[in-house]
């Protein structure tokens, strides 16, 4: 425990927190700095512990296995962030600890169990060490890695592997529990996206464990940020999360029955024991560090916009998916701000779920209150890397609006949608290709580069040029380096690195012909400068019309549900008038629900892939259709899909409120074996349900309700939603 009430203890812990921080320092002095940036120590000082951190965030490790969390520079965009605790007692301290369950026996993790003790492994950026139980080997990992959240390697992975060495199965647990803490701050609240403060334990069971929760010490202009990731997708996601009180949790290895108000708070993520077989291994993991938001703290409604900054790719789709972007709103001013609402504005290939408004009616705020919101988005599947622009907009009566803008990076999809082994090198263009480098300025003098002369040989086909600079000068003599770029807008580049791209092939678009195509050429030295020179080459062939464009479907549905994934698939080809393929060809899609009256878009100029991974919004229809639009130098092919079916999402929503029309969060609302927590507005939806007859009831403890159960709710196709509200008593 970490608090005692006896005066000797008190000058005990005095006298232990004196020596810990000279000793602290003593051990900061004999850490050493690898080549890959990580500063470590394998040998443990007197204090005894080893570090594992790099420039945002520090790990001590003890020999039992224990260990605590704190920054070293934190956040780069938050000065006040430095050098604080995340964890209790860092760099000392073990009031964190890990529970494993073995046959309905509780260990504690390491301590006289230990068999290897904890080793950093730099090039890995890891910790290792493991513990035997009889024939059960249990390994912990602390690894530092990019959470998702910052782009940044700020976060620090938890995972234990467990592997039964024995001749007969047992039944494996774990318990995760952190003792969390905020710079000095032992009590501040969780936040939750979705739900808002937790300030009394809660549960949360199965598929309704949140993606993440928050803690930060102000709302207007935070010190330090911290954030727990729950990775549900995982192979092996936890069972049941607790966010509570850390006497409670530290005293009770393993079950804890108390509900009360958190006080001095913790985290505990369980998994279930489940049976391991002889010589099954099975991971544990979750994620614990620094959390990386965006703010605009200059106008009277201060804004921070926290979610995701990259999805993950997996090989049916993309995790997590949906995502969450919560924004935390202050009014930070005297005075009452009305009718304040929130809004955000979502780039083509992101949707809202459902249930998800872009708009959000906050109302009325008073004066430095606060209120959160949170938008749950869908990303659809694309063939490359694109980091997309989001923004959130927040405004009140009389009140300048206050805008956010954030980015999150989707990946390249990794999914079969596309991949049905066709050549797609023939879609392939590269309109631009080379290196182009972010330049360190350099204080020497210096030659500026120059590029002398570039020498342009036609090639066997016409419109077919190689390029080449063949003289050119940089400051070598000054540590100079050259790097080539080239790009063309009527025309496009073999993919192929030559020289370090000093030589090019180019082809002339078709269509060109009587014109003169310009190709833009761009040399840096590495010292800060850059130079340019245009170049011209003849153009080839008639005018576009006379190309074929050919596209069709190769995919047929004849219904999907809404939040499916529906793989769209096709096939295109442009020839020259001489039949000689042409690649660049652009696609978009679009989808119609009424008979074609109005088209809308799924997604535009898709080049260099024959297909699309559509996530289906929240929609319905008896006669959907898909159009593909493929355009290749001016000419136009356009196909329509045989009609379809999209089934609607069938879903529960409503409102949890007081008896004078107040917001009660929190409050846990159930339909069979699913359940919800209600958001900060009193708000809930439960959605993906099959046809069929529901009981719906509510549970808040310490509130009374009018009605706490709806029975005989019929839900089918035809009458797929229903809203249903709970009041509490007077």
């Amino acid at each position: 425990m970490k608090k005692k009430y006896s005066l000797l203890s008190l000058l005990v812990i005095l006298v232990f927190l004196i020596c810990n921080t000279c000793v602290f320092a003593e051990n900061a002095i004999e850490q050493s700095e690898s080549s890959n940036g990580i500063t470590s120590s394998n040998n443990l000082s007197s204090v005894g512990y080893i570090t594992l951190e790099n420039e945002y965030i520090n790990v001590a490790i003890r020999p039992n296995g224990r260990f605590t969390i704190g920054t070293n520079e934190g956040n780069p965009e938050i000065a006040t962030d430095n050098r604080k605790k995340l964890l209790y007692g860092w760099p000392g301290g073990g009031t964190s600890y890990t529970t494993v369950r073995i046959d309905g026996i509780d260990y504690y993790y390491g301590g006289e169990n230990i068999s290897t003790p904890p080793h950093n492994i730099d090039e890995e950026y890891r910790n290792s060490s493991a513990a035997k139980y009889g024939n059960v080997y249990v390994r912990q990992d602390i690894s530092l890695v990019d959470g998702g959240f910052s782009g940044m390697m700020d976060t620090v992975e938890i995972k234990y592997i467990v592997t039964n060495n024995d001749t007969i199965p047992h039944y494996v647990g774990i318990r995760i529990m952190l003792d969390t803490m905020l710079g000095s701050n032992d009590y501040a609240p969780f936040r939750v996206p979705g739900i808002g403060d937790i300030e009394t334990t809660t549960t949360f069971l199965g598929d309704e464990i949140p993606d993440y929760w928050q803690a930060m010490d102000s709302l207007v202009k935070p010190t330090v940020v911290s954030q727990g990731t729950n990775i549900k997708y995982q192979q092996n996601p936890p069972d049941k999360f607790v966010l509570g009180n850390w006497l409670t949790l530290a005293e009770n290895m393993w079950n804890s029955n108390y509900t009360g108000y958190n006080g001095d708070s913790a985290i505990a993520t369980y998994w279930e024991p489940k049976q391991l077989a002889p010589g099954e291994s099975t991971e544990y993991i979750t994620y614990y560090g620094i959390s990386k938001i965006t703010i605009a703290g200059d106008k009277p409604l201060v804004v921070i916009v926290s979610g995701n900054t990259s999805l993950s790719a997996t090989e049916t789709g993309y995790v997590p998916n949906p995502f969450t972007i919560t924004s935390y709103i202050t009014n930070n001013t005297n005075d009452t701000i009305k009718n304040v609402m929130a809004k955000i504005i979502l780039p083509d290939g992101i949707v809202p779920y459902t249930g998800t408004d872009t708009d959000i009616v906050i109302g009325d705020m008073t004066a430095r209150s606060h209120k959160q919101v949170s938008w749950q988005l869908f990303a659809g599947q694309i063939p490359e890397q694109k980091t997309l622009e989001y923004k959130v907009v927040v405004w009140g009566d009389d009140t300048e609006p206050t805008e956010v803008t954030r980015q999150i990076t989707i990946p390249a999809s990794i999914s079969d949608i596309f991949d049905d082994g066709t050549d797609k090198e023939k879609y392939r263009i590269l309109r631009e290709i080379g290196n182009d480098f972010e330049q360190d300025i350099t204080s020497r003098i210096h030659r500026k580069p120059e590029i002398k002369n570039v020498r342009i040989t036609p090639g066997d086909q016409e419109g077919v040029y190689e390029l080449y600079v063949d003289e050119y000068f940089v400051d070598t003599s000054k540590g100079a380096s050259p790097f080539f770029y080239w790009a063309s807008t009527k025309g496009y580049f073999e993919d192929k690195k030559i020289d370090n791209y000093r030589k090019v092939i180019f082809h002339c678009d078709e269509g060109t012909s009587g014109q003169k195509v310009s190709i833009l050429l761009k040399m840096g030295d590495g010292l800060g400068n850059v130079v340019y020179k245009k170049l011209y080459v003849d153009g080839i062939g008639t005018t576009s019309s006379a190309g074929t464009l050919e596209a069709k479907f190769t995919n047929l549905v004849a219904s999907v549900k809404s939040w499916d994934t529906m793989r769209i698939r096709y096939n295109i080809s442009y020839t020259d008038s001489e039949g000689r393929p042409v690649p660049g060809t652009k696609v978009s899609l679009y989808y119609s629900l009424d008979n074609q009256a109005e088209w809308k878009p799924i997604a535009r100029d898709l080049v260099g892939v024959n297909g699309y991974n559509w996530i289906v919004p929240d929609l319905s229809s008896s006669n959907a259709r898909i159009k593909l639009v493929a355009t290749n130098d001016g000419v136009i092919k356009e196909v329509i899909s045989q009609p379809f079916t999209i089934m609607p999402d069938i879903y529960i929503k409503g409102k949890v409120v007081d008896h004078n029309g107040n917001p009660i969060v929190n409050a846990k609302v159930i339909i069979g074996d699913r359940y919800t927590y209600t958001d900060v507005n009193g708000c809930y939806i439960i959605n993906r349900l099959s046809p069929g007859v529901y009981s719906l009831r509510v549970e808040k403890e310490g509130v009374e309700f009018e009605k706490t159960q709806y029975d005989i709710i019929v839900l089918s196709y035809l009458n797929r939603n229903t809203t249903k509200n709970f009041y509490g008593k007077r």
